[in-house]
């Protein structure tokens, strides 16, 4: 139960950063773009040192800078999310309200549904299609609601951006659904690159000076540094680990709607019909494509008519076992192996099948081993709700189904599954599986 309310506080938290971000830059637009951001990364470097020091995972950066491959992940996240983005709010919010930058930026999710069949290789579905046309047919009424046609002329070019931004912010997004890597070291070096950036270009435009700022630009700056840069991962991550993760998707759809209150709240701006409508029709776009979208498989090729293999890598984001971490880490997915019943006949449970060692092979493809586990394995750790999140990923049934779970190169992993089928379906009712699991060589 306290794990439960931990969840749903983390979730509040989450919210009301995410919907007080273009509020922060808007009440900080008075001072330089490159002076304010390069207070929050520097900021967010020193907060993000301090986390991930005490959290014991500093090992991890010279993991990054030493492979090409994570480094080119975190420069990726650093320069598109916590610098352009960045310089795309500090810029627009000179110039536009902090509402209009909200609502525009958070169709963000709809660009991850667009981009689905070319990064993860995930067919759109009819539903998906007609969500991302009611999601994007919102920003029309900015031609025709804010101060009449040329009123709404001005705004464009910043609407422009901010959909650049929420295009980056996108790229990233659907990125860390391939890659995973540590989230508190991975923080410290978004942090640091951009911190790296924006050093010398404040050190060129004459802006490493205290001079201009006033107490309400500080207390933007260190809730931008600290809250948006730093916490709000932590709080996002960790909301979803714990509460009902549909719940959770669906509650930061609200996130615009709440900064227009705070907007109207603090900074006197006043609520538009057209940012109601945008970020209306957004959220039900993405609602739709959430409610009738089918479950993704890992790939295509993948599925057969006997069973699935499923991507449940979000279950175990910011798991403490080292060894699933290991196997996790870069291009490692954990993968969900379902047979249901009447597919084979099988007389023993999933963990006698597998046997007692979660770590069967350690495959020379790549740095990182292969582990296969079950729910049943008594040396993973599996957190409260673990298990029910897993089941409603890929609609295991625990009375009548079969399933195993994989975690390092999905590719192999696949193989593992599909040798394992095979030699599954090759038992009968009569014979007992012994020493002889259908992993070995």
């Amino acid at each position: 139960m306290k794990r439960k309310i931990k969840g749903y506080l983390m979730l509040f938290l989450a919210l009301l950063i995410n919907s007080g971000i273009t509020v922060a830059f808007k009440f900080a637009s008075n001072i330089s773009y490159f002076q304010l951001l390069f207070f929050i990364s520097m900021i967010g470097t020193v907060t993000s040192a301090f986390i991930m020091f005490a959290e014991g995972t500093q090992g991890e950066v010279r993991y990054y800078f030493t492979h090409p491959k994570p480094f080119a992940f975190m420069l990726m996240w650093a320069v598109l999310v916590y610098t352009l983005l960045e310089l795309i709010f500090g810029y627009t919010t000179h110039y536009v309200s902090a509402s209009l930058s909200a609502v525009v930026y958070r169709t963000f999710p709809l660009m991850l549904i667009a981009m689905a069949p070319f990064v993860l290789k995930e067919r759109i579905s009819k539903w998906g299609k007609i969500g991302m046309i009611i999601g994007f047919s919102g920003l029309v009424s900015i031609l025709f609601l804010n101060g009449g046609l040329e009123g709404s002329l001005t705004e464009l070019p910043f609407v422009a951006l901010l959909l650049l931004g929420a295009f980056f912010d996108a790229i990233c997004s659907i990125s860390s659904k391939r890659y995973y890597y540590d989230i508190y070291s991975s923080v410290f070096m978004y942090n640091l690159l951009s911190f790296a950036i924006f050093l010398p270009l404040a050190f060129l435009t004459g802006n490493i000076t205290l001079s201009g700022t006033s107490i309400v630009d500080w207390i933007a700056i260190l809730f931008l540094g600290v809250f948006q840069n730093v916490l709000l991962t932590y709080a996002f991550v960790g909301s979803f680990r714990v509460t009902d993760t549909a719940l959770a998707s669906n509650l930061y759809l609200l996130t615009p709607f709440l900064t227009i209150i705070i907007s109207y709240i603090i900074l006197k701006e006043a609520m538009l019909l057209s940012y109601f409508i945008i970020a209306a029709t957004v959220m039900v776009g993405v609602l739709i494509q959430y409610k009738y979208s089918e479950r993704s498989t890992f790939a295509v090729k993948n599925k057969c008519g006997n069973y699935e293999v499923y991507d449940i890598t979000p279950v175990f984001v910011g798991t403490k076992d080292k060894r699933l971490y290991e196997a996790m880490k870069g291009e490692g997915r954990v993968l969900a192996f379902v047979i249901k019943k009447g597919k084979v006949k099988y007389v023993k449970k999933e963990e006698e099948i597998i046997g007692n060692n979660s770590i069967l092979k350690t495959f020379s493809k790549g740095e990182n081993p292969c582990m296969f586990f079950t729910l049943g394995s008594k040396d993973i750790t599996f957190m409260k709700g673990d298990i029910e999140f897993i089941s409603k990923l890929t609609g295991f049934n625990e009375k009548e189904d079969l399933i195993f779970l994989g975690a390092g190169d999905p590719d192999r992993i696949c193989e593992e599954f599909s040798n394992l089928y095979d030699k599954l379906r090759s038992y009968n009712s009569k014979n007992e599986i012994k020493n002889d699991s259908p992993f070995a060589s």
